[in-house]
């Protein structure tokens, strides 16, 4: 009767782990990403590495030289960044979104500016992201 409590630990320990791991994990996104600004319009492939912890609320790209903190965890849809500033003579917006459902991944960069030099800058990308196994958070290189 001694050898049921242990084996329900260790379910529980073995459940806990994988329940963790299903928390951090890095997305490999690829779609396309589209530059519209003064006379331009261009469109090339992307590609690009997140990594995600959603216990610790962080996230980075690529080499990860610095973490972020995730913006909003929602069941369908994790909101990477999503920030709006607006001035008297400007406005911009920055915003990351991946649908957790289907793996569609959205990004938005959007620079407007009025007044006599006005113009509008965009860059956006369009894709979808695949789960991979988590590469961690490196350590930061600092001064001091």
């Amino acid at each position: 009767m001694k050898a049921a409590p242990i084996i329900c630990l260790f379910a529980l320990l073995l459940s806990s782990t994988s329940n963790a791991a299903s928390q951090q994990f890095n997305l490999r996104c690829r779609g396309t990403v589209d530059l519209l600004e003064l006379g331009k319009d261009e469109s090339s492939p992307y590609e690009k590495v997140l990594r995600v912890d959603l216990t610790k609320k962080l996230w980075c790209e690529g080499e990860c030289e610095q973490t972020t903190p995730i913006f909003s965890i929602q069941d369908t849809r994790l909101v990477l960044t999503s920030t709006k500033n607006e001035t008297r003579t400007m406005e911009s917006s920055v915003s990351e979104v991946i649908n957790r459902t289907t793996g569609e991944h959205s990004a938005l960069i959007a620079l407007r500016s009025f007044g006599r030099s006005s113009f509008a800058s965009s860059k956006s990308w369009k894709g979808t992201c695949e789960a991979e196994p988590f590469t961690g958070f490196p350590k930061p290189k600092t001064k001091f």
